[in-house]
């Protein structure tokens, strides 16, 4: 976690960089180009964040994140061209993954292009993300969370939910109650994004690893995303409880929809209340060459649908 000063923004603002990077005869910043799970803007999560966070290690992201997440947007960038000038890049590698969470673009990025670039890739990859079609969902049920799904344990460009004060900029009216039923082995403990769910399972906080995920929200300085939610015996009464306890229980047509996690959109299992509203409009989905239209309609109690 060793930094040195490699260089002031006109604010006086202090950039920090890994030691051993500022040693090194040259540097590849290689990252996924993405939406963040906490700010908008034309830079996000990137080759620039990678320079302005990741190199800057703890010192940088630290100083970072208690500027808050309203200045990131023009800050990272800001940063980023400071690497620039005063450490060897030789070159970026900016990755695109599509919504199948496979690369759909690898390119190498000379130096003095990567933010410009990174601009161009980002519009691509929004437009390319999994999510989810509905305008309403009453009770999502996840089956697991995890660093290695989003840094946020489950990605808030699709579920709404985000634990930054800029919950606004997402679609936060999407879903009214959340249901966690576990982590990933890969995440080891870290259960960021577990605050974000309303519902989860007393089996799922015997693995949790306090210490890792205090570190990392403290020093992201979004807390909600590390608290606990209501816990209960099992799955079964985990899903009970969002039900019974959303906006729509009274009407008894709950809109519920079961999925693996955010990053695997693929396949997902809805309710009769939430297929019915599906068959009622238009929605479209991707075959992995291109988006396909699907026109999906109800006859004799069975679902059809059509290729537009």
């Amino acid at each position: 976690m060793e930094t040195v000063l490699i260089g002031r923004l006109e604010s006086g603002m202090p950039v920090y960089c890994d030691k051993a990077a500022s040693e090194a005869d040259g540097v590849i910043v290689m990252n996924k180009i993405k939406p963040h799970a906490d700010f908008k803007g034309d830079v996000e999560s990137g080759l620039c964040k990678m320079m302005a966070i990741g190199l800057g290690k703890r010192d940088g992201a630290a100083l970072f994140h208690t500027m808050g997440f309203g200045v990131f947007a023009t800050l990272i960038p800001q940063v980023a061209e400071c690497y620039l000038e005063n450490l060897n890049i030789l070159c970026g590698v900016g990755i695109v993954e599509n919504s199948f969470d496979r690369p759909m673009i690898c390119e190498f990025i000379a130096p003095q292009k990567i933010i410009s670039r990174e601009k161009d890739l980002l519009v691509i990859a929004k437009e390319n993300m999994a999510r989810l079609l509905m305008d309403r969902i009453d009770v999502l049920v996840v089956d697991r969370i995890g660093k290695n799904i989003s840094g946020q344990g489950m990605d808030p460009n699709v579920t709404g939910r985000t634990g930054s004060t800029l919950h606004k900029l997402f679609n936060e009216d999407l879903v009214d109650r959340i249901v966690v039923l576990g982590l990933t082995e890969e995440t080891h403990g870290n259960f960021a994004g577990l605050g974000m769910a309303d519902f989860s399972t007393t089996d799922v906080v015997k693995g949790l690893d306090f210490k890792a995920t205090y570190i990392n929200e403290v020093t992201s300085r979004t807390i909600p995303p590390a608290r606990l939610p209501f816990l209960v015996k099992n799955d079964r009464q985990a899903i009970q409880m969002g039900i019974y306890t959303c906006d729509a229980f009274s009407s008894g047509k709950i809109r519920l929809v079961h999925i693996r996690d955010t990053a695997h959109l693929e396949e997902i299992e809805v309710s009769p209340a939430m297929l019915w509203e599906m068959a009622a409009g238009s929605y479209s989905f991707e075959n992995g060459e291109g988006p396909v239209w699907t026109e999906m309609e109800f006859e004799d109690g069975k679902l059809h649908s059509r290729l537009m």
